[in-house]
């Protein structure tokens, strides 16, 4: 199921749409499909991969984790404008039902291979179950920690609410430091966050950017520019990794931390 529905807050009728995040959107949206093509139609998982996949595979997977973020972003930027209602969780999560429950049995009537890149795994009675337990089974990550984060809304509102905008900037900060720096380290076992918390972080980021507006947000181009050398420097990383490792032991042996972390 696709992110973008889960991202777009309650815009007003009549309200002129913003097209540099409708643009972003877009962008992200391609960049989503390209991960899962990686994931699900191409095989870049062998153990010892060659320089193009290991290349591939990296620029592919932080695609992914930039795309998410800017998606968690965008629903605070349009959130910061809307209130949390029952009837908008339930509007939600029937969406959510619905895909997850016509996907399940699709694959389940025509015995689909549910695991294309590992052991064959054929879709049976267990797993038709879980797609119609979506929620609960958690089978899609994203709109599963939505459905979480979403009725906490309203009372991080009220917080941003009574900071000013030295104390929502510092605030932005400590969420980022701690899950963005502490959260990577190797050897860390103090910090461990889950998605909620990255919802919560860029709720904090994209109410910011709507409420105090900084110029710099306003142009597309400088967006991509900084969304796409995100993307390259991580890779950049990565494969900074993918070199080392046939070096150095540690790095050896904690490979696919090092050559994935998010």
């Amino acid at each position: 199921m696709s992110n973008t529905s889960f991202c777009n807050g309650d815009r007003q009728a009549g309200k002129t749409r913003e097209t540099n995040i409708e643009l972003l959107r877009c962008v992200c949206m391609f960049m989503i499909m390209c991960v899962h093509f990686k994931a699900h139609g191409l095989k870049f998982e062998d153990e010892s991969l060659s320089l193009m996949n290991a290349s591939l595979r990296s620029f592919t997977n932080w695609m992914g984790s930039v795309s998410n973020y800017c998606f968690m972003l965008i629903t605070g930027y349009f959130a910061a404008s809307s209130s949390f209602s029952i009837k908008k969780e339930a509007r939600v999560y029937l969406q959510y039902f619905f895909y997850s429950a016509l996907f399940g049995l699709y694959l389940f009537i025509f015995q689909c291979n549910i695991h294309p890149q590992g052991e064959e795994k054929i879709m049976d009675l267990k797993h038709l179950a879980a797609s119609f337990l979506p929620f609960l089974t958690n089978q899609n990550w994203y709109a599963c920690a939505y459905l979480v984060f979403f009725p906490f809304t309203p009372f991080l509102n009220k917080l941003i609410d009574n900071l000013t905008q030295k104390e929502h900037f510092k605030l932005c900060m400590i969420f980022l430091f701690f899950g963005g720096v502490i959260q990577v380290l190797p050897v860390q076992k103090a910090f461990s966050p889950e998605y909620l918390f990255y919802f919560v972080t860029f709720y904090f980021i994209g109410f910011y950017i709507n409420k105090y507006k900084p110029a710099c947000f306003e142009k597309f181009g400088f967006n991509l520019a900084v969304t796409l050398l995100l993307i390259f420097f991580m890779t950049c990383g990565s494969m900074t990794v993918y070199f080392l490792s046939s070096r150095i032991g540690f790095i050896k042996n904690h490979y696919e931390y090092f050559f994935t972390f998010p």
